[in-house]
């Protein structure tokens, strides 16, 4: 049985509303009802609302009742709710019910709107009821209100077993009015007046316009059903409307009705041709279409004061020869670095006032199309005047024409839309960020700042900043209470290897060429802090990368960075959508610095990197901010050792600790004294790292207030370019501590993990006595150089094969006075691994050639570049040149062994054409094997 309906309200300017029925009922075993709803409103910019309800029974037991609820509103710019309910029953009893209510939001509403990233569920209901005697009667009732004074409620009443359906979607009841929709769904002819009544009874007191598509023909007189539908109606003070035939084969199927003493109707309706689409732009639909105005009032558009710059609207020729003029001074000056900042930037903020002052101007907010062309616009243009041209002649010659300029507006649409999206991830195709931003965006994930309620947004901000900056004197307070003994700073340096090479004493000044690729090479972000936005910059860089180079120079022979270098922005982002929103620990602090500051800090960056590679001074195992390394290197290295072990027959222990706040509590005496002692730093070098760790500040940013400066004296700046570099090198001893106990590890920035493999005949105890020890000594040694570990967050699990988990007891490692216990899955650097790697939970690409390609051309970490081996044959042989990788032998299952980056590398690879083999360039490598498994994915078209 499927039932459609299309109603559509102030064609001009408001859209339709499409609502769609679909039923399939087995009578004899009640089998199950499936309903959609779709409302579309404002299709040209907000999309629609879709509402989807299934419920399936079992009769015999009356065991399962689910039901579901879906609603998604401004999918292109908004984002989705979506409840779900479901209700277990156990006949056996009849007395127990069990709920569970899930709501899940992505950032659903606009600015300004009253319903921010939450759903307050201010009501629901469920009501159950079994007679077993009579076949059954299920009754559920659900009720969700979402902000009743602004977007309504949506209500389902939905009865199975003398089955009826009734829907009831409400939209904007203080602005728009009421939109209502109510489906039913005649089963059992006997029982039809008793639900259709019911529900009228439930909307008495309601304002109510009602729609809806029967499964009757209204218009028949002699049909029972429909004069007991009309007489309901009459009972309840109510009219419908629609006399004629609404369905293209002819008779009354659908219907509007609103009570008799209502004015919400404006004329009377009208039915014709709606000419619907298909999601391809094709006509569809065999219903016709209800035509009504309504008494309604629009809403009131928002209105905001914005304060903004015409950057836009400058000219680069006549800002550039200002450049010329204002740079001069600045370049040859010989002040101090702090002068010269401070004079570039009032020279750049007085150009840019000049060519782009500020402008405050009141402004209309609206929903935001960009993939709305010209083009699109006239064709919806062309669309109204035919319809226009229709309404006043009726001729069928102009209802052609209006249907032809519908079908051409949907499909540019549709065309427009995929174009604008397209050119988007052509744009973003080597820039990971901007593809993962852009798919969320095309899914309907709005990034909106979500804060706690408050009222004024600089106490919010301080509020905000004084948290961040107590957090950190917490962590140090209970450090210092953890350290029984007093600690030299000999005691600290006992676990570090001594450098004996030559130091790094001196940098070497910059050059405008090196400069030039760094700002170039830079994503285009800018802050408050900056006086010209980046993009402007690159395009200015001629004019100004002498006065840059003069910076940069100055601060590196003085052994200081300028003090406007070391002020940075936080703004506060909940570290997850699911968390409260109102509880502070539950966000964390991203810092914004000045472009030119994170420059500087590049140049100083490419020293040191230069330096520690020469002195082969990185710690091989720490996969965090080097060239060539990443999450994914790291995974596979871990990943092979495991399924190596297991595919071996052994069990492998993997430890994960977790520290709190590792970027923010580094003690700078301890860092710079690891820096001379283990990595040769020293001399102006040193007191150039020493000036960019002291006298740092920060204040966070609510909106468009600020809080108070604070002063850091702990850790390094989160959001640079050194910080990160400055925490691998300052935690560089605890891959030293791994290795002293024989205990395998990995690191990626402060997450690391300890692993160990047990063979099948293996002593656990001497492991766990080894873990033992090493944790503890890696916990003394966090404690002694400021870091805590996280207790509540470090995790332990044991992976095994198949055939031997069941066999495993339970694993228990002792830790700081209590136990770490066995789980059962954890999550990996973003990557669900449970206790057999079945990745049951994560969808794993562990054979990607990407790594291999760049493990053959000397691109990828010498973790993974010692695991593959080009062929060499015994004797001389054809396939010597072609470029393949020897596949290793040593494997005893296909469910582990063959999951090895080395084994399943190589078959990746020597399957391969040989022009791909032996392709140099990366890129031209994907597209050739892209166009390669096209080819075999579609060999037989």
């Amino acid at each position: 049985m499927c039932l459609s309906l299309a109603v559509e309200i102030f064609p001009d300017t408001f859209g339709y509303v499409r609502v769609s029925l679909t039923v399939e009922i087995f009578p004899n075993t009640f089998g199950y009802v499936g309903v959609s709803l779709a409302v579309e409103i404002f299709p040209d910019t907000f999309g629609y609302v879709e509402v989807s309800l299934a419920v399936e029974i079992i009769p015999d037991t009356f065991g399962y009742v689910e039901v579901s609820l879906a609603v998604e509103i401004f999918p292109d710019t908004i984002g989705y709710v979506g409840v779900s309910l479901a209700v277990e029953i156990f006949p056996d009893t009849f007395g127990y019910v069990e709920v569970s209510l899930a709501v899940s939001l992505t950032n659903i509403f606009p600015d300004k709107y009253s319903l921010i990233g939450y759903v307050s569920l201010s009501q629901y209901s469920l009501a159950v009821e079994i007679f077993p005697d009579t076949f059954g009667y299920v009754l559920v009732t659900l009720t969700v209100k979402l902000s009743p004074d602004t977007f309504g409620y949506v209500g389902v009443s939905l009865t199975v077993g003398y089955v009826g359906v009734c829907l009831a979607v409400e939209i904007f009841p203080d602005t728009f009015g009421y939109v209502g929709v109510s489906l039913d769904v005649e089963i059992f002819p006997d029982t039809i007046g008793y639900e259709w009544s019911t529900f009228l009874d439930q909307l008495v007191i309601i304002p109510i316009v009602i729609t809806g598509d029967l499964n009757f023909h209204l218009d028949d007189k002699n049909n029972s059903d429909a004069c007991k539908f009309i007489e309901t109606l009459e009972d309840h003070g109510l009219q419908q409307h629609i006399n004629g035939p609404t369905h293209i084969h002819g008779h009354t199927l659908d219907v509007i009705i609103t009570r008799e003493i209502s004015s919400i109707l404006k004329n009377t309706p009208v039915v014709h041709d709606p000419y619907l689409c298909d999601k391809k732009g094709n006509p569809a639909g065999d219903h016709m279409a209800l035509f009504a105005q309504l008494r309604i009032s629009r809403p009131s558009k928002y209105r905001q004061t914005v304060t903004y710059r015409k950057y836009r609207d400058i000219n680069l020729d006549d800002i550039k020869n200002d450049f010329v003029e204002s740079i001069p001074p600045v370049v040859n000056a010989t002040e101090p670095v702090d002068s010269l900042v401070s004079l570039y930037n009032t020279n750049l903020i007085s150009d840019i006032d000049k060519h782009a002052p500020i402008v405050s101007k009141e402004i209309t907010l609206r929903p935001n199309t960009e993939w709305h062309t010209e083009e699109l616009r006239d064709a919806k243009r062309n669309c109204r005047k035919a319809e226009r041209r229709m309404q006043k002649t009726n001729l069928t010659v102009h209802q052609q024409i209006h249907r032809d300029a519908c079908v051409h507006a949907n499909k540019l649409l549709i065309r427009c839309r995929k174009e604008h999206f397209s050119t988007k991830g052509e744009e973003a195709e080597h820039d990971q960020k901007q593809l993962f931003r852009l798919s969320k965006h095309i899914m309907g994930e709005k990034q909106e700042t979500i804060l706690p309620s408050h009222k004024d947004e600089k106490d919010l901000a301080n509020k905000f900043c004084q948290f961040f900056m107590n957090k950190i004197e917490m962590i140090r307070a209970n450090l210092s209470a953890s350290n029984k003994r007093s600690i030299t700073m000999c005691d600290i340096m006992k676990s570090d290897e001594k450098f004996n090479g030559e130091h790094l004493s001196s940098f070497k000044p910059t050059t405008i060429t090196e400069l030039t690729k760094i700002i170039q090479s830079a994503p285009s972000k800018h802050c408050e802090l900056d006086p010209m936005p980046t993009y402007l910059l690159k395009s200015c860089s001629n004019e100004l990368l002498p006065v840059m180079t003069n910076i940069v120079n100055c601060s590196l022979s003085e052994s200081l960075v300028p003090s406007s270098f070391e002020q940075a922005i936080v703004r506060p982002l909940l570290k997850k959508p699911s968390l409260d929103r109102e509880v502070f620990k539950n966000y964390r602090p991203v810092s914004n610095l000045p472009f030119l500051s994170k420059v500087l800090e590049k140049v100083v960056s490419s020293r040191l990197e230069h330096h520690i590679e020469s002195n082969n001074l990185h710690e091989n195992l720490q996969s965090a901010y080097r060239a060539r390394h990443s999450t994914e290197t790291a995974l596979l290295r871990v990943h092979h050792d495991i399924v190596s072990a297991l595919d071996k027959n052994s069990c492998v222990v993997l430890l994960m600790l977790d520290l709190s706040a590792a970027f923010d509590v580094i003690d700078h005496k301890i860092l710079l004294e690891r820096l001379n002692y283990s990595f040769g730093v020293s001399d102006s070098v040193l007191s150039w790292i020493e000036s960019y760790l002291k006298d740092r500040t920060q204040r966070v940013a609510i909106g468009t207030k600020q809080s108070d400066d604070l002063r850091l004296q702990y850790g390094v700046p989160q959001g640079s370019v050194l910080g990160p570099k400055l925490y691998c090198m300052y935690s560089k001893p605890v891959g030293e501590i791994c290795r002293r106990h024989k205990i395998l590890y990995h690191s990626y920035a402060d997450d690391t993990q300890a692993y160990q493999v047990i063979k099948p005949e293996g002593d656990w105890d001497d492991l766990s006595d080894r873990l033992k020890a090493c944790l503890s000594q890696i916990s003394d040694w966090m404690t002694s150089n400021m870091l805590k570990l996280n207790q509540d967050k470090t995790e332990l699990i044991v992976f095994a094969p198949k055939h031997r988990v069941k066999q495993l007891s339970k694993y228990e490692l002792p830790f700081d006075g209590t136990f770490l216990s066995d789980a059962n899955c954890v999550r990996n650097l973003g990557v669900f691994f449970d206790k057999t790697l079945s990745m049951e939970q994560q969808v794993s690409d562990t054979g990607s050639l990407e790594p291999l390609v760049k493990a053959l051309h000397d691109k990828a970490p010498k973790y993974l570049e010692e695991l593959i081996v080009p062929y060499a044959a015994i004797r001389t042989l054809r396939s010597e040149n072609e470029g393949l990788i020897t596949k290793p032998r040593d494997v005893r299952t296909k469910t582990y062994g063959e999951r090895r980056f080395d084994r399943a590398g190589a078959s990746l690879w020597n399957d391969l054409p040989i022009h791909l083999r032996k392709e140099q360039s990366l890129p031209r490598f994907k597209k050739g094997l892209k166009t390669h498994i096209f080819r075999l994915a579609y060999c037989d078209v």
